[in-house]
């Protein structure tokens, strides 16, 4: 007979109570956690255009585009439990098949936490690898006392060994931002094992999406894992395809980067100019200042005296001028008797 363990035998009764207790007494909880983070983000967005941060704007959409699916699951959730609830009670499994749940927990995950005083049960995935990128174990965090709409999330999904996308850090999964998961279809059907406490069937489609990559919804898509976003447009660009500034070092990509006609480094849009004269992209070392007009021109533009290609056809213009139209000698001087002696009287 195998041994029963206390530890189980009292999680499963305390999950067992607690469920009992929120199925007799059901409450509409208003997804307010995603509500004030889509209210922020959309005010952030409002602020950057406003301030032309268009770059800053760009990437606080993409944020939000992010969790709007959320919000949305969050609230489809609500309709679709009251609609149950209408119609019938809350099965919860019993303490018994709970315990079992636990059992089985065990034998399928390598390592499995329970801390009563937290309310927390954990299961520890294998190492994933999606598509050839390493991502690590993961740590599935459950505390079954958390509502499943409002404030922190019910669980959390925390990597054990991190290897997130180099653009974002926070992302350790291409459906893993910030600790939470983005359940996708998979809303639904977490949320009813979580209310009738199969906590069998609720690790195993935490895990299933963990190990199931859809390229449709990613947070950051597997192909763009190790690249980085161009400091000029911020899109995402692969390291493959992606350039550094020769003067800033910032990542860039192949349609931002501009190489100098001088030196024929390539640079970002900060590091390098145009020339006055021929307006072609020139770096900043690649360019001079006339002792003219002071402008900066290349070196092509610029004659052996330090003077710019305008500055020496505006002076050849002068001295056309002055040829064609001579400045007018002065008036004559008239001798009024001069070297005349004084006839006498």
């Amino acid at each position: 007979m195998p041994m029963i363990k206390k530890a189980f035998v009292r999680a499963a009764m305390a999950i067992h109570s607690h469920l009992a207790r929120r199925g007799r007494s059901p409450t509409v909880e208003v997804p307010n956690m995603s509500w004030d983070r889509v209210s922020e983000l959309a005010k952030l967005v409002k602020r950057a255009r406003y301030r032309g941060w268009h770059l800053a704007a760009d990437s606080l959409c993409r944020d939000l585009v992010y969790v709007l699916p959320s919000l949305e699951s969050h609230l489809t959730a609500i309709r679709e439990e009251l609609s149950r609830s209408r119609n019938r009670a809350n099965h919860v499994l019993t303490a018994n098949d709970i315990y079992s749940d636990l059992q089985s927990l065990e034998r399928e995950f390598p390592e499995l936490g329970l801390d009563l005083g937290l309310k927390q049960l954990s299961v520890t995935t294998d190492p994933i690898e999606l598509e050839g990128v390493y991502l690590g174990p993961f740590e599935i965090q459950l505390y079954w006392t958390r509502p499943l709409h409002t404030g922190p999330p019910a669980y959390e999904v925390v990597a054990k060994d991190p290897h997130p996308a180099e653009s974002r850090r926070n992302v350790t999964h291409p459906h893993v931002m910030d600790n939470v998961l983005c359940e996708g279809d998979g809303h639904t059907a977490i949320r009813q094992a979580l209310t009738a406490g199969r906590l069998f069937d609720f690790f195993m489609l935490v895990t299933s999406i963990l190990r199931t990559y859809n390229s449709e919804s990613p947070f950051v898509e597997l192909s763009l894992w190790g690249g980085t976003s161009c400091s000029d447009c911020g899109t995402l660009v692969s390291e493959d395809y992606s350039y550094t500034c020769y003067r800033c070092e910032e990542t860039i990509c192949g349609e931002c980067e501009t190489p100098c006609g001088g030196c024929e480094e390539c640079y970002c849009s900060g590091c390098v100019g145009s020339c006055a004269d021929c307006e072609e992209p020139f770096c900043r070392s690649c360019l001079k200042t006339c002792e003219g007009c002071q402008r900066r021109v290349c070196t092509g533009c610029l004659e052996d005296d330090e003077r710019c290609t305008k500055c020496h056809e505006d002076q050849e213009r002068e001295d056309e001028t002055a040829t064609e139209n001579p400045a007018p000698i002065g008036a004559p001087i008239h001798s009024d008797g001069l070297g005349q002696a004084p006839l006498p009287a």
